[in-house]
């Protein structure tokens, strides 16, 4: 065969494996060698070597134009199309600059195949691999040519809400098959007159071009309530209904930008912005936002370096039994001084915390100090009450269970000395993700308990779903209840819940007297708040307790 007759014995054989045609032409244009997908793709089984690559075509016009250096340019090659003599199929050619010998080389590929090829790279270059929507660059493009030719339009940003943290639980796997399916829906809702892409991670983008800004707000605020909407339905993953929901960040042009680049960044801006300004699932970029997020930056920058630092520090505050006045308990609260602005607020850094997912290192220093703290205690001889540790949903999900409880085991502590508090709201968001962790808890003797009871949107049937223990109910409740009915109609109503599913009650933000007398005739007995004690480091919290004794662990 003619393949065999021209094949080199040498290391070229090596051209054979490639699906395009390869010929060598001496300075007349005859073939001096040939692979052998040549012979496929001129339709001939005869030699071609010695032959005229001129006669394989039916005009070889284009080829000579290749040949003295003409027709289009392709980097350093010229290309042309010639129509093969033998089969009729349209040829690509390349040819490549003449070698020093006077050889040229040409390759030959099927201008059917080559188009296929081309359209594929194109894909490549603008789809993302994982959902097929556009990725970030192509979606950019897309953008600058959007604002280019309509007056008005909008950049809608959505974030998948624990996508990283649905990653690290599931698998990349799963994620990615969530990611599919999010992307179903987006495009099913956005329709053909939008444009959607994955630009990274958990995070979708959305241009929607409207005829003008005032109009076109209600339009967006349509698309936006749809977009929301889509992911009611649970999404199969791991096997179980997962609820999904999205953060949205919102920026228009002309009025927020009018730059690709800015438009994008000030979407992204606003849904950053949205964990600091209530619970709102959408926020629309306002200027102040920008110096918002620059403060958040700083915040987690400085954070991170006060936790490497070693500068936080844990206070406690303890639970007292009404009825006997004795600490049944304590909650660790963690608290920052920062070097040159003083003690920094709680509710400043744990927002910036949670949202930065650094969260994670932070929970993992306060279990472990709370260890090492009620492990100096025991040392010391003195009487052993639990102490809780408020855990974010996140924490929870990030290890597993044996790490995450690895502290106890480096103090040589028992599951009782330690309890976990999550918060009611957390603890609804991420229910049937944390319901299996949290189980998993309890079963191996970790006391759970729900921390700010009565603010989030738990019902009955829901609590009776929650895999706790202890029940606390929020300080706005226990701040109003002398002078408000329905605060007062509020804590009898979650007394009254937790009794019918035999769980513990705690009141928090106790502050005087006849607010402990009213809780107590609600039947509530263990209370926590200013009017026993404020927050108070290690070494103060240690003299409150008893030499060791009987041992209180119960909140009954």
């Amino acid at each position: 065969m003619g393949c065999q007759l021209n094949t080199p014995s040498g290391p070229e054989h090596v051209f054979d494996m490639v699906s395009d045609g390869i010929v060598i032409l001496d300075d007349d244009g005859s073939i001096v060698w040939a692979n052998c997908a040549v012979y496929g793709i001129l339709g001939t089984a005869d030699g071609v070597r010695g032959t005229s690559l001129r006669g394989w075509f039916r005009d070889p016009a284009p080829l000579d134009r290749i040949l003295e250096g003409r027709g289009s340019q392709i980097g350093r090659q010229r290309s042309a199309v010639a129509v093969s003599a033998a089969s009729g199929c349209d040829i690509l050619l390349l040819a490549h600059p003449r070698s020093d010998d006077g050889e040229f080389s040409i390759v030959l590929r099927p201008l059917k195949s080559a188009v296929s090829s081309f359209d594929r790279a194109i894909s490549f270059a603008t789809r993302d691999a994982v959902t097929q929507l556009l990725n970030r660059d192509a979606f950019h493009e897309r953008l600058a040519k959007a604002i280019d030719e309509s007056p008005a339009g909008s950049v809608i940003c959505a974030d998948v809400n624990q996508f990283s943290t649905i990653n690290e639980v599931y698998g990349f796997s799963d994620g990615d098959a969530l990611l599919r399916a999010v992307a179903q829906r987006i495009r099913a809702t956005v329709g053909p007159q939008c444009t959607a892409a994955r630009v990274y991670g958990g995070r979708f983008a959305i241009v929607a071009r409207t005829e003008d800004h005032q109009a076109g707000r209600a339009q967006i605020e349509r698309l936006i309530d749809a977009l929301h909407a889509a992911m009611h339905p649970p999404f199969d993953i791991g096997g179980g209904g997962q609820p999904i929901t999205l953060t949205i960040g919102v920026a228009t042009w002309p009025v927020d930008a009018t730059d690709a680049d800015d438009l994008v960044g000030a979407a992204e801006t606003a849904i950053h912005a949205k964990n600091r300004r209530g619970n709102e699932r959408t926020r629309w970029f306002a200027s102040d936002m920008r110096t918002e997020r620059r403060q958040f930056l700083e915040i987690e920058s400085e954070l991170r370096q006060a936790l490497e630092q070693g500068v936080l520090a844990l206070h406690y505050q303890p639970k007292v039994r009404w009825s006997d006045r004795s600490i049944v308990g304590f909650e660790a609260l963690l608290r920052w001084t920062h070097p040159t602005k003083g003690p920094v607020s709680p509710a400043v850094f744990i927002p910036v915390a949670e949202q930065s997912n650094l969260i994670i290192d932070v929970g993992r220093w306060v279990l472990r100090e709370a260890c090492r703290q009620q492990s100096a205690w025991q040392r010391q001889g003195l009487r052993v009450v639990p102490i809780a540790v408020n855990f974010s949903p996140t924490q929870l999900l990030a290890h597993p269970l044996d790490v995450l409880l690895a502290p106890l085991a480096e103090f040589g502590l028992s599951q009782d000395d330690v309890e976990i508090e999550i918060t009611e709201s957390a603890m609804m968001d991420k229910l049937p993700t944390a319901n299996s962790v949290i189980d998993a808890l309890r079963r191996s003797g970790i006391h759970v308990s729900i921390d700010d009871f009565g603010t989030g949107h738990s019902s009955l049937s829901n609590l009776r779903r929650l895999p706790i223990d202890t029940l606390k109910i929020d300080r706005s409740f226990v701040e109003d209840i002398e002078q408000s009915l329905e605060a007062y109609d509020i804590v009898a109503t979650i007394v009254a819940m937790a009794r019918a599913l035999s769980l513990d009650v705690v009141a928090e933000g106790v502050e005087t007297e006849p607010q402990a007398a009213l809780l107590r005739s609600h039947g509530v007995d263990v209370m926590q708040g200013y009017l026993f004690a404020r927050p108070m480091p290690g070494e103060a919290a240690a003299k409150l307790l008893a030499p060791a004794g009987a041992s209180s662990r119960d909140t009954d």
